[in-house]
């Protein structure tokens, strides 16, 4: 039903600050709400949320590296549309809450059995950590819910025409 709600879409796919920003797709809704989205792909269902810590792998130490979407604090997209073909599913993941998650979380999730997971592709290598769909979302609450423990603290009210008024 929601898609009849969009009033527009853009296709980001030529080098740009956008691409740089990690936007592959503008979505305005008749709302005249709009966000942004970084499109992921995966052809094999592992059963696993693939997260990138490099996007180019040179081996340790070496400053050709490049980090990885799931880290890159430069990204500007809202979500990560993460697509999981076989299975005919897309998870639309807030893609702050996500690299805030893989920030806190990487050191228990690179105890992973298959961490490092590398992929070849065209000229360069990438290194990524795999990490199991519950675990995902264990981590995104634990990390969510931590931004909003804690109390607010309210400044002392005074009374304007019967309406209580905070100062600021």
């Amino acid at each position: 039903m929601w898609p009849r709600q969009i009033l527009a879409h853009q296709r980001i796919d030529k080098d740009s600050v956008y691409q740089r920003w990690g936007v592959d797709r503008e979505i305005k809704l008749v709302t005249g709400q709009q966000f942004s989205i970084d499109e992921k792909k995966r052809t094999k269902d592992y059963g696993d949320f693939l997260a990138e810590e490099w996007s180019v792998w040179h081996g340790d130490r070496d400053e050709r590296n490049r980090i990885g979407w799931t880290l890159d604090r430069s990204k500007r997209c809202d979500y990560i549309a993460y697509a999981v073909v076989p299975t005919g599913r897309c998870y639309l993941i807030p893609f702050d809450l996500l690299r805030r998650t893989a920030e806190a979380c990487w050191a228990q999730w690179a105890l992973h059995a298959q961490y490092p997971k590398f992929a070849e592709n065209r000229g360069y290598k990438t290194k990524n950590c795999p990490v199991p769909w519950a675990q995902l979302w264990r981590d995104m609450q634990r990390v969510s819910d931590k931004d909003f423990v804690g109390t607010v603290a309210l400044p002392t009210p005074f009374v304007v025409t019967d309406q209580l008024v905070f100062q600021w």
